[in-house]
């Protein structure tokens, strides 16, 4: 499971075991270590549908701008936008460093709510759908992508399903930052009252050898979908399933399977 994006939201601080802790959402303080963390194997499957729809591009909760940039080395224009203030500036130090700047478009938009002026041959959502614990969200998100579809497009989009089960331990991960320093990320899931949706903390601590120099603690919510579940919000929209992937590698799929790739038309 890929947690980190949401809408965005105010942050504070707060007092934990005589630490200061950060309490933030949408990466707005942890912005520079999210590409740092994660399983990134989508390129390939993207820049495939790319080829076949054409540009432009319309990335939605496009983060860092990871997959948006991908595209625009590729030729296409794309217009990419997310909730975070933060996470778009990382995105724009990269636009700006790769000369990318005429082919990618950076908004500030929230993915349940978003307007643009024109219709987009492909849509992208990755890692956003389990973020949508409201129906109402996954809904609204589809419904923004149809109106933004044009004729013949599709929507690309991702969701972890009930085949995924929470580590039975916390898993920690270092990357160093090239400066000497180090941070280590920890990802915690805990059940909720609520069916297949868990509660997600991401605790990220800055070392300095030995000395901690920082503590971000981001915390969200994450729903797990099934495929029947995807086709009924996109029936709902006036969209339907051409193809449900086992994962980015386009493998057939599979009762039990972690995650599943939608191509919606």
């Amino acid at each position: 499971m890929q947690a980190g994006r949401e809408a965005g939201f105010p942050f504070g601080l707060a007092a934990r075991d005589g630490d200061i802790i950060i309490l933030a959402v949408s990466y707005e303080r942890s912005a520079a270590f999210y590409d740092l963390f994660g399983a990134k194997d989508d390129g390939a499957f993207i820049a495939d549908v790319a080829s076949r729809t054409g540009g432009p591009v319309l990335a939605a909760a496009a983060g860092t701008g990871r997959e948006a940039l991908a595209l625009a080395e590729a030729g296409f224009d794309v217009v990419a936008f997310d909730a975070s203030p933060a996470m778009l500036a990382v995105a724009a130090q990269k636009v700006a460093g790769r000369k990318l700047g005429p082919r990618v478009t950076l908004v500030r938009g929230d993915a349940r709510s978003f307007h643009f002026r024109r219709r987009f041959p492909l849509v992208l959502a990755v890692n956003l759908f389990d973020h949508f614990v409201a129906d109402d969200d996954a809904a609204a998100f589809l419904r923004g992508a149809k109106i933004h579809l044009a004729p013949g497009g599709r929507v690309v989009v991702n969701a972890s399903t009930t085949g995924w089960r929470p580590p039975a331990r916390a898993a920690v991960e270092e990357r160093a930052l090239g400066d000497g320093r180090r941070v280590t990320r920890q990802v915690k899931y805990s059940a909720t009252t609520r069916r297949n949706v868990y509660a997600v903390e991401l605790w990220f601590d800055v070392w300095q050898g030995d000395l901690r120099l920082e503590r971000i603690l981001e915390r969200t919510e994450v729903r797990l979908f099934r495929p029947d579940e995807m086709r009924r919000f996109a029936a709902g929209v006036g969209l339907s399933v051409e193809s449900v992937y086992g994962d980015f590698a386009a493998s057939p799929f599979a009762a039990g399977d972690e995650q599943a790739v939608y191509v919606l038309k």
